[in-house]
């Protein structure tokens, strides 16, 4: 049984390299059997409630009007308020890259759904959108819509997780395979031109396309910066934002709950693209030739099992949060998110 990986309060508020000295260290920071694999820790459910709140009259008992000159008893209707406090609903927004003109291009849209089926089980009582998009002014747009259901006084939604599936780098998120036209590359000034949302503590921003969280990426001497799209979103959103370091593969896994390893390549392959199975994620996996001749030199590549996720990398508020990498070990955060 595969073991899952736990994170302290005092990690999440400090970034450090991954720590392989000490095979104890690590296994103590590990967990077997982790349960909640599609909802998000201290996540809970809340059920839309109002509730009326009673006020008194014009009496201080409430029974009787007060008089109005002596002897004589107001005969009028009480004056009452009546306040009706409603709870926010939990909101969940899907944001799946889409080609309108390419009704079979659906890979996305199919990821986004089969998370959508996840929440729901999850939380059965949330709202959960889904918000297609094909340009960079599409994502404006809908931020500025999630802003408006739950950023503005009296909105109606608290927000929980974002979730974008589409195509991506360490610098931008681009909606085609060609990251050289910059016209649809959505980067740094188009991160800090939205609106900020008010996120929860619990709340997530999830990057499910490649290498967003790579700030290996850019140029060497620039390392120390940890530059990248995700830490961008996460200093400028200060909420957590959740990312890939290698490049994200469609997988229908072991099941409707079991993605902790990417199919056998054939397998995959039938099922993603001939067989369009829904049960689909996308995520970072130690798996495939395109890995192999992009990665292998990187050394959590040797320090992962064959076909594994490869863990994502998390920013709080702009800070990169502590992770392991290790063989058959696995983070809460990749399997509450995935």
């Amino acid at each position: 049984m595969a073991n899952r990986v736990s994170t302290t309060d005092q990690e999440k508020n400090q970034a450090s390299p991954v720590d392989r000295t000490s095979q104890n260290t690590v296994a103590n920071n590990f967990r077997q059997n982790a349960p909640g694999h599609n909802s998000v820790p201290g996540a809970k459910p809340v059920q839309s409630a109002e509730k009326a709140v009673p006020t008194l009259g014009d009496s201080a008992s409430g029974d009787t009007p007060p008089p109005t000159t002596e002897g004589v008893t107001s005969t009028e209707n009480h004056h009452t308020i009546e306040q009706r406090i409603t709870r926010k609903r939990d909101l969940y927004v899907m944001m799946p890259y889409t080609r309108p003109n390419e009704p079979n291009y659906t890979s996305f849209i199919r990821a986004a759904a089969f998370k959508t089926k996840r929440i729901q089980k999850a939380h059965p009582n949330a709202e959960i959108w889904t918000r297609k998009f094909s340009i960079d002014e599409d994502i404006k747009k809908i931020w500025a819509e999630i802003y408006q259901a739950t950023s503005i006084k009296d909105a109606r939604y608290r927000i929980q997780e974002i979730h974008l599936f589409c195509h991506g780098n360490y610098n931008s998120i681009y909606t085609a395979e060609n990251p050289s036209t910059k016209s649809i590359r959505f980067s740094y000034d188009d991160v800090n031109a939205l609106e900020k949302l008010k996120w929860l503590p619990t709340s997530a921003l999830v990057l499910h396309s490649c290498q967003a969280s790579r700030w290996e990426g850019q140029p060497k001497a620039d390392w120390n910066s940890r530059k990248c799209i995700a830490k961008a979103l996460s200093y400028a959103q200060k909420t957590k934002v959740v990312g890939q370091v290698v490049f994200a593969i469609f997988n229908t896994g072991g099941g409707a709950d079991n993605f902790e390893y990417r199919n056998n390549a054939m397998i995959n392959y039938l099922l993603v693209d001939i067989a369009r199975n829904g049960n689909l994620t996308l995520w970072g996996y130690k798996a495939g030739e395109s890995i192999e001749t992009h990665f292998a030199n990187d050394p959590e590549y040797s320090a992962l099992g064959k076909n594994q996720i490869w863990p994502c990398r998390c920013f709080v508020n702009g800070v990169e949060i502590l992770r392991f990498v290790a063989k058959d070990l696995f983070s809460p955060d990749d399997l509450n998110y995935i």
